[in-house]
């Protein structure tokens, strides 16, 4: 049996961005060889971190969706916990959850669900709540890109 699964993973600063793609390609080979099947990689870029890890500030981001047997997954952690590049990892088991979306698509389909909720206000709403309204989906957009 077969589950879905993600891993972020954290590739070093120091690293090129040849380097980078050899990284991710490393571990989307290691997955398809292992007879499962990626299904989308994500690559979020350099972000910085919310603590210093081991005396680094920032780290380039990356995500893979794939499918493959729960056997593997120990194996694929231990390599990515002996290699140098990887600052921290997370698989987390996505079975029951919803198809993976690229985080760019992910936050277009935000910002038009902002705008029609904008639209709909202002064919409804005195200029007060129009104000109010705005503030309260503003405040909310911030604090679903801050909690991904």
């Amino acid at each position: 049996m077969e589950n879905k699964y993600e891993v972020l993973f954290i590739i070093k600063m120091g690293a090129t961005d040849a380097a980078k793609e050899k990284i991710i390609g490393k571990y989307t080979a290691m997955i398809e060889k292992a007879g499962g099947k990626v299904d989308l990689v994500d690559k979020w870029g350099n972000r910085r971190f919310a603590y210093p890890i081991n005396f680094k500030l920032e780290g380039f981001y990356a995500l893979i969706y794939f499918t493959s047997k729960p056997s593997f997954i120990k194996e694929l952690e231990r390599v990515m916990r002996i290699s140098d590049d990887i600052v921290r990892h997370m698989v987390i088991n996505r079975n029951g959850l919803t198809e993976p979306q690229p985080r760019k698509k992910r936050e277009t389909q935000e910002k038009e669900k902002i705008e029609n909720t904008e639209k709909s206000l202002d064919n409804t709403a005195t200029n007060q709540e129009l104000k109010d309204a705005k503030q309260e989906v503003s405040n909310h957009a911030v604090e679903q890109s801050t909690a991904i």
